[in-house]
């Protein structure tokens, strides 16, 4: 019997061709996207274990809501359908993670719940009210740009919006085309990613910038307070007390 003669396999090209295919093919995939030479994703119902591990190692993290209000021009935690929580940092990019009902995004709560770690909002008030009423938990450590940028200008005629700020802190132009976008379709959009990926990714900077205005100012101390107390304002929004008390405050909570 002849002998027989196992050839070694060959490729048409090398291991590392392979490799950098198999990620070129990986960045590909729907829920990958690059915004501002960052990384985004897109993920159902919770972050992944492994994103869970970046940001509950972080300092800060930037989180942001999506949602759908069936009356425009109030905001009401009762009716607000909540469709997409996104958090970011700069040093791990976005993620953007789309609520599904019935189902608790438990990593992202544990991120949420954290004392150790910072939680940045554009509208913390609205916001965490909105995380309170839909999952319960109390987020803490809270800071936000909002109010923040409202004590440092102390002028009510002076804008406060992302849209305004990003321009003057950093020199960064962002669109709120898709604010008012559907973001209960099936697949988001490019530009929904690109939307929603950018009103997180500049948070944290944007923070360091105003707290460094504030401390000029000696006001950094007064806008911690006012951070500081919004655990209780919020649980007292979502017990319905101010609503019975009447109650308002223009810092914390008017957009």
């Amino acid at each position: 019997m002849a002998e027989q003669i196992v050839q070694p396999l060959s490729f048409p090209f090398s291991l590392s061709t392979l490799s950098s295919r198999i990620g070129f093919m990986a960045k590909r995939l729907p829920n990958y996207f690059r915004v501002d030479k960052r990384e985004a994703r897109v993920f159902e119902g919770d972050l992944p274990k492994q994103s869970y591990g970046r940001y509950r190692h972080a300092q800060q993290v930037a989180i942001d809501l999506e949602y759908k209000t069936l009356h425009p021009n109030q905001f009401d935690i009762k009716t607000i359908q909540l469709a997409a929580i996104q958090i970011a940092t700069p040093e791990f990019g976005a993620v953007i993670v789309r609520v599904l009902p019935h189902k608790l995004p438990l990593y992202m709560l544990e991120v949420l719940k954290n004392p150790e770690i910072q939680k940045v909002f554009h509208f913390a008030f609205g916001d965490c009210s909105l995380i309170t009423e839909k999952w319960g938990i109390t987020v803490t450590n809270v800071a936000c740009t909002k109010i923040a940028a409202k004590v440092l200008f102390n002028d009510p005629q002076k804008s406060t919006s992302l849209v305004s700020l990003l321009p003057q802190f950093l020199n960064i132009h962002v669109s709120k085309e898709e604010q008012l976008s559907d973001w209960f379709v099936k697949t988001l959009s490019k530009e929904q990613v690109e939307y929603a990926a950018r009103d997180v990714l500049y948070l944290v900077p944007l923070l360091e910038k105003l707290s460094e205005e504030l401390e000029k100012a000696h006001k950094l101390d007064e806008v911690r307070a006012i951070w500081n107390s919004l655990p209780q304002v919020v649980a007292d929004e979502v017990s319905g007390l101010h609503k019975k008390n009447n109650w308002r405050d223009p810092i914390i909570q008017y957009k």
